[in-house]
């Protein structure tokens, strides 16, 4: 199946915006961009789940494609965190200090494979099982909005699971609908206004932290109002030559997302030419001590870096190492003639 462009562009976008938003202070917009970012990437991935795949070739395809990438993104990792340890601290022993070696201290981001493995595969499992998936799908969300509520956090982000497989489910209603550019504008028109007021409110979102808007009305329409806007955006760029950009950004964005947490060795680069710009333009930054927490130049720099990286690093590892980022679609045959599960 050809690849539908408009939808890498849409993740381009959306890798874009995590990546700048993860410079925090120096990201204006930053409260903005949580309300709907990692749905955005939920509800995308609910485009292509194919509930036809055989038990073996699902669960096999996830394998290949989510759990073994995430082991390989923890590996790199911590090969990084343990040389730069021992090289800043040079006496350190990486065995004294267990909690080390935890997921969230090695590479928080990784929480989202986790969790859109286990939602991916509640949805599969759904949709396999229910001809008409809606009530489980909203059963599966209220347990989630009350783990939401009550601040239970199961291991391994299942409680984030439970709650955006929502997300998947809206995807896959959008996505094989029959006419999406009525339904586009009809979406943004219902939910933009929502998305305005609570970027205007302040509100707080962080599914990976379980936190979210206590009012799942505004959460889910909120969320869906930004997505509906980058979703739009993204068709309006396709027609465009450089939309291309955005298009190869959206195709590596599982790596650029990855790796991107552990970027520090970024800031004196950025910073140097964030304080470069300044002298161009004869000006100088409001608190020259501050600049890598709240200087938005500097914000845009260290993104810019950071996306130009772990693009290169991205395309470099899947060129020379295949194995860990993709499965061999020759291999679906062998399995759906063998027994199923």
């Amino acid at each position: 199946m050809q690849r539908d462009k408009s939808v890498d562009i849409a993740k381009g976008i959306g890798i874009i915006l995590v990546v700048w938003g993860h410079t925090f202070g120096c990201c204006p917009i930053l409260n903005w961009i949580l309300l709907f970012h990692m749905a955005l990437f939920f509800l995308l991935s609910g485009c292509f789940i194919n509930p036809n795949d055989s038990y073996r070739v699902f669960f096999y395809k996830k394998w290949r494609t989510l759990l073994v990438p995430l082991i390989s993104f923890y590996l790199i990792c911590l090969s990084i965190k343990l040389i730069l340890k021992v090289f800043l601290k040079g006496n350190y022993k990486p065995l004294t200090d267990l909690t080390f070696y935890m997921t969230r201290n090695i590479d928080y981001p990784l929480w989202f494979i986790f969790c859109l493995f286990f939602a991916v595969s509640f949805y599969y499992l759904i949709k396999k099982n229910f001809k008409n998936p809606f009530l489980p799908i909203f059963l599966l969300t209220v347990i989630g909005l009350i783990f939401f509520y009550f601040q239970i956090e199961l291991p391994l982000w299942l409680s984030q699971a439970f709650l955006v497989t929502s997300f998947l489910y809206l995807g896959d209603l959008y996505y094989h609908s029959n006419n999406r550019k009525r339904l586009d504008i009809t979406i943004l028109v219902l939910t933009l206004p929502v998305f305005i007021y609570a970027g205007i409110m302040n509100f707080k979102v962080d599914i990976g932290d379980l936190s979210i808007i206590p009012n799942p009305f505004i959460f889910f329409a909120s969320s869906i109002g930004g997505i509906a806007f980058v979703v739009i955006i993204s068709k309006l760029i396709s027609r465009f030559r450089f939309s291309i950009v955005f298009e190869k950004l959206g195709i590596y964005s599982l790596f650029i997302f990855a790796l991107h947490a552990n970027a520090s060795y970024l800031n004196p680069i950025a910073q140097k030419l964030t304080l470069f710009s300044y002298k161009l333009l004869g000006t100088s930054p409001i608190d020259i001590n501050n600049i890598q927490q709240s200087d938005i130049l500097f914000g845009i720099y260290k993104t810019i870096l950071s996306l130009c990286l772990f693009y290169i690093v991205g395309v470099l590892l899947k060129k020379h190492i295949p194995m860990l980022w993709s499965y061999n679609k020759s291999t679906d045959n062998f399995l759906n003639k063998s027994y199923s599960l």
